[in-house]
């Protein structure tokens, strides 16, 4: 913005501004109203010349300029801030140019649902017999057993085996191989980057880390290569996969062997060395004792690590020399890795004093704590002024700012402020901090009466500030970043609200995108808000708990998972969950008989126990005992049929019951048959797995598309997938070639 307070009061003259400095700046001040209005309308002619470009428009828009493109059945998404139809309409005069090829399905898909796609024409690998004149070597081959890479694409989007044909349709997902099929395989999981990432060392064993700072095991994710034009039909390395042994194996001995040999070197997941920053395009990297430069891939071995192999043996490779001989050249290996159990190992004698590394895993969503953008998540948090800012990281900060090494420090200097203080802590790197005094004792957090504390991860980054007219580097107090972070804590959380009981000027503790390894307890005070948004809290029995009093408490969870919720009969003023995974299996996931509920968009692994319940779009894998069922209500959700909860409105499988089986009449047979049909399927319900709390294809559209917006039910209802793939099918129906048959396949 160009029209600033301080360049509008510059332009008057310097008479009647030492004037105004004698009078307490009067003019200054009105001059600032009206630079901020002035500000405003030249904000707005700037956006409105933006909005006559696809790229810069802003969103409501986008429905007008497809219907300028004419493009039929454009349907917007009821959320674009989770993903953004932009780029179909940017591209549908190229779309149209390609009308009925094979690539532009690929780019379709990605641009419409966000989704990284592959297109496979199945009748290019059905086996047939060739024309003796014309043999194509590539086809109708048989499954060669001494190429274990080729063997891991059976079944996946890169099978290049032949097959019989199978005369099923491929649009109901029965068939797949057949002249007029192609096979659309979308990839629903996201890659996850962690930068700078801490790994945890494995216990007893030196050397040996895991890539998860939890110290679990973690299938590793690639970070997806883009595409740079629509004519390419995407490779393994352009999707967000599961990382494999044989395949990286087979990739880095080739390359290895190129490089001994003198030879190029082919390119796939580990990418050519960039000359200036002398380091290489990679699915993981590994810094030792610090180094600045990555391990050389050349010099990684993938491995198997169930049992925690070392390399310790140089491998030889031959090298073949100008006169015809043949030497074999010794390579010593600097570090195993395991990319599907998510270890690495050093050589025995290797002197290892700390690691980083850089790697993705794989997850449905922005949900629990995670490297993606939160920021607005936290502009409607930050908005009173910041008295006191510190940051905390591990490797020293330059520039002006107090910083900690350690949380507790930071904590400590906080419970020493006086009352009334708005506080922010920002945690600056991927580091795992171990916390207490000593080491494994509560980390305590002293509310004081008036206060509020915001711990974040998070940059604090230096801006360029202009002082007398110089220009300076500096850090302002309420200046952050919420991005490419995900410290862990490991400890657990006690925090005590100081207020007086009959106080209404209570404290509230805001944290936002950590991941805590322990529980947070809140004990005897009176706090008046605890807010969890984006935040992991592994789960436990009891990852949260009050243990009395706080009788005006609102606990509020978002985007957030959590172990086990134990109020311990506290009655507490709320608690309300939106779009988190709550995680207790076979136990109490909430045990809140005295407190009123508001589940909106979550899934509940375990039974709940309740005062009153409010519930929307939410999945109870657990039977729901409500005290109080004359009180609140359910709805567009799933629940066992036995549960005691308030009036219920369109949730399963009562709905299905009640549409299967007229008023008045009995059967217990198809009773029992809806009620074993009809349940949510998940990928898998243990914490850490990337398909955790993912709906699988096969779970009933009465929940897979039951939501009150007609997405799904439970903790990802905020992905809007079944409209995605609504958009997709409708769009393929006009760039599908003539008299073909398409299928959209969920590669995860």
């Amino acid at each position: 913005m160009s029209l600033t307070d301080q360049n509008i009061y510059e332009l008057i003259p310097s008479l009647y501004r030492i004037r105004d400095s004698e009078l307490g700046e009067p003019l200054k001040a009105l001059i600032r109203i009206i630079a901020r209005e002035a500000g405003v309308v030249e904000e707005n002619i700037s956006q409105t010349y933006d909005n006559w470009f696809i790229e810069t428009c802003e969103e409501w828009l986008l429905p007008y300029l497809a219907d300028l493109l004419g493009v039929h059945n454009f349907t917007p998404l009821d959320d674009p801030s989770v993903f953004s139809q932009r780029a179909f309409i940017a591209n549908t005069l190229a779309y149209r140019r390609r009308k009925g090829t094979v690539p532009v399905l690929e780019q379709l898909a990605r641009d419409l649902t966000g989704w990284c796609s592959r297109a496979v024409e199945s009748f290019q690998l059905l086996a047939h017999t060739q024309y003796m004149n014309h043999v194509v070597l590539t086809k109708g081959q048989y499954a060669g057993i001494r190429n274990p890479a080729e063997l891991e694409y059976i079944g996946t989007a890169f099978d290049p085996f032949a097959r019989s044909a199978d005369i099923r349709h491929i649009d109901i997902n029965r068939g797949m191989y057949n002249i007029p099929n192609i096979g659309l395989f979308t990839w629903r999981l996201q890659s996850y980057p962690m930068k700078d990432s801490v790994p945890r060392e494995a216990e007893g064993k030196p050397g040996c880390y895991y890539f998860n700072p939890l110290g679990k095991d973690q299938q590793l994710f690639n970070p997806p290569l883009t595409e740079t034009t629509i004519t390419h039909i995407a490779e393994d390395f352009n999707v967000p996969c599961p990382l494999s042994r044989f395949i990286l194996n087979q990739e880095l001995e080739q390359r290895r062997l190129a490089i001994l040999n003198g030879n190029a070197v082919s390119h796939r997941f580990f990418g050519p060395r960039d000359t200036i920053r002398n380091t290489y395009p990679a699915p993981f990297k590994i810094y030792p004792n610090g180094n600045d430069q990555p391990i050389d891939p050349q010099y990684i071995v993938i491995a198997d690590l169930e049992n925690w192999d070392k390399p310790d043996a140089p491998r030889e490779y031959p090298v073949y020399q100008d006169g015809g001989s043949v030497i074999m050249e010794p390579v010593t290996f600097q570090v195993a890795v395991d990319p599907v159990l998510g270890r690495l190992t050093f050589p025995t004698g290797t002197d290892i004093k700390e690691v980083l590394v850089n790697y993705c895993y794989g997850f449905s969503g922005d949900t629990g704590g995670g490297p993606y953008n939160r920021v607005e998540s936290l502009q409607a948090e930050v908005t009173a002024g910041i008295d006191w800012r510190v940051g905390v990281c591990k490797s020293p900060v330059t520039g002006e700012g107090t910083f900690f090494t350690s949380l507790t420090d930071a904590i400590a200097e906080w419970n020493g402020l006086r009352a009334g203080k708005v506080g922010m802590i920002s945690i600056m790197d991927n580091s795992i901090y171990e916390e207490g005094h000593p080491v494994g004792t509560p980390l305590k957090i002293r509310m004081k009466e008036g206060s509020r504390l915001i711990i974040m991860a998070g940059g604090w980054p230096e801006r360029t500030v202009i002082e007398n007219g110089i220009p300076k580097q500096k850090r302002l107090a309420g200046d952050w970043t919420a991005e490419d972070l995900r410290p862990v804590l490991s400890a657990d959380v006690e925090v005590t609200g100081l207020a007086p009981k009959d106080s209404l000027s209570m404290s509230d503790l805001v944290i936002n995108g950590l991941m805590i390894d322990g529980s947070l307890t809140v004990v005897r005070g009176n706090l008046r808000n605890l807010g969890l948004s984006h935040c992991t809290l592994v789960p436990q029995p009891k990852s949260l708990e009050v243990v009395s009093g706080n009788a005006r408490l609102d606990i509020s969870l978002e985007r957030t998972i959590c172990g086990g919720i134990a109020l311990n009969k506290s009655s507490l003023s709320g608690l309300s969950a939106i779009a988190s995974i709550i995680d207790n299996w076979d136990q109490l996931a909430v045990d809140a008989v005295n407190t009123p509920v508001v589940i909106s968009c979550c899934t509940l692994f375990g039974q709940l126990a309740v005062r009153e319940l409010k519930a929307e779009n939410s999945i109870f894998t657990g039977l729901i005992n409500a005290v109080r069922q004359q009180t609140g209500c359910m709805r567009f959700s799933f629940f066992p049929p036995d549960s005691r909860t308030p009036r219920r409105f369109r949730c399963q499988p009562d709905f299905e019951l009640n549409t299967q089986i007229p008023a008045g009449t009995k059967n217990d047979r198809l009773k029992a048959e809806i009620i074993g049909w009809l349940v949510p399927s998940f990928t898998s319900g243990r914490y850490g797995d990337p398909g955790y709390a993912q709906l699988r294809r096969s779970t009933p559209d009465q929940v897979r598309k039951g939501a009150e917006n007609e997405s799904e039910m439970g903790a990802f209802c905020y992905l809007l997938q079944p409209q995605r793939e609504a958009n997709l099918r409708i769009a393929l129906g006009e760039y599908m070639p003539v008299g073909m048959e398409y299928g959209i396949i969920f590669a995860t």
